[in-house]
């Protein structure tokens, strides 16, 4: 069990290294990718945006150390983010508040007190359910428009869902150390996504 932990702690360390030399826009490179539609194009689109996979094992970390609630809040608003998204609703520096979504969370686990008798109740909710409510409504703006939409929306929602469960799984195998110190990457990521994500938007208001 302990190699099946430093294994997956050494892949998220090598996740946080290629986030953090890839350019911070939270979803570019989902919405170029080949399978733009269909039910294939909704599954690979969580996969291709760095930032949003990130998010999602920071919410499955949350959710196994905090309390598994936190997956219905996770759900809840990614539906609420997904409705904004699709009627073509948008925040102002929806980019960089994505990538700080990643560091609340991280800030959520780190401020849990005790591994496994952390906090409950409606804050930490509040925080995953604003979190993903973010992250889904950008995909909602980069969504198909077209007969495709719900079987991409489908394949978004399985995608999503299994990789926050499956990291929920995982974390519930790590010691309380791990989780600390995987909850503090979290946060730098985060950090360093929304850091990166001033750059563009620099460049486009001086253009």
């Amino acid at each position: 069990m302990k190699s099946i932990s430093a294994a997956f702690a050494a892949a998220l360390a090598a996740l946080a290294v290629v986030i953090s030399s890839t350019p911070a826009q939270a979803h570019g490179g989902a919405s170029a990718d080949v399978g733009a539609v269909g039910a294939i194009g909704g599954v690979v689109h969580p996969l291709l945006g760095l930032d949003h996979l990130t998010l999602l094992v920071a919410v499955g970390a949350a959710a196994a150390t905090i309390s598994w609630q936190l997956l219905v809040w996770a759900l809840a608003g990614a539906l609420a983010g997904a409705a904004i998204g699709v009627s073509g609703g948008a925040i102002p520096g929806a980019e960089g508040l994505a990538a700080l979504a990643i560091s609340a969370v991280g800030l959520l686990l780190l401020s849990a007190g005790k591994v496994g008798k952390g906090v409950t109740g409606p804050l930490g909710g509040v925080v995953v359910a604003a979190a993903l409510a973010i992250h889904a409504m950008l995909h909602g703006l980069e969504a198909p428009q077209d007969s495709s939409t719900w079987l991409w929306w489908g394949g978004a929602l399985v995608s999503s869902a299994c990789i926050c469960g499956g990291a929920a799984l995982l974390f519930k195998q790590l010691p309380a150390p791990w989780i600390k110190g995987l909850a503090l990457a979290f946060v730098l990521i985060g950090g360093v996504l929304a850091v990166g994500s001033v750059g563009p938007l620099a460049a486009a208001a001086g253009a």
